[in-house]
């Protein structure tokens, strides 16, 4: 089996049952992500996400493993154990780079496609769009910077 253009492995740092660590390989071309058992480096299994899929993180309880499929408009939510799908959340529009605050309160999806940012208020399993940035030029990536009670969120582009 081949990856095209695999985007990012994501070594998975969970206590895994039966055998070692695996890593999830996105396979953006095939709208899928592989489940490789980093000992004996075989595909144990491919799951279809939707199109698209660029970046991965986990929840910040380390519960589920976002994917984000770009071109989609969704998230998937993966088990980091087993590497199968919890549940889907569709409507999140081109989210490319994600991003949870250092509080956990706020998630934060650059959309290259569509050149903005959104932010969701987040609970910790839903997420409510709170603002939708446009922006004069694609964003390339972000990061929180917080003092106090104050926390910013920046995007450089690539201009």
């Amino acid at each position: 089996m081949r990856f095209p253009f695999c985007s990012l492995l994501f070594a998975l740092g969970f206590q895994l049952p039966a055998h070692a660590e695996n890593v999830i390989v996105l396979n953006s071309a095939d709208a899928s992500v592989s489940l490789i058992d980093e000992a004996t480096q075989k595909v144990v299994d491919t799951i279809a996400v939707g199109k698209e899929p660029h970046h991965l993180m986990a929840m910040p309880d380390n519960q589920s493993l976002i994917v984000a499929n770009s071109v989609a408009n969704n998230l998937v939510f993966l088990d980091p154990k087993t590497g199968k799908v919890q549940r889907w959340l569709q409507g999140i529009e081109d989210p490319y780079q994600l991003g949870f605050s250092y509080d956990r309160k706020w998630f934060v999806t650059n959309g290259l496609r569509l050149d903005r940012v959104d932010i969701y208020h987040s609970d910790g399993k839903n997420f409510t769009l709170a603002r939708r940035v446009p922006l004069a030029a694609m964003p390339k990536r972000h990061d929180f910077l917080c003092r106090q009670q104050d926390c910013f969120h920046y995007a450089a582009g690539l201009g």
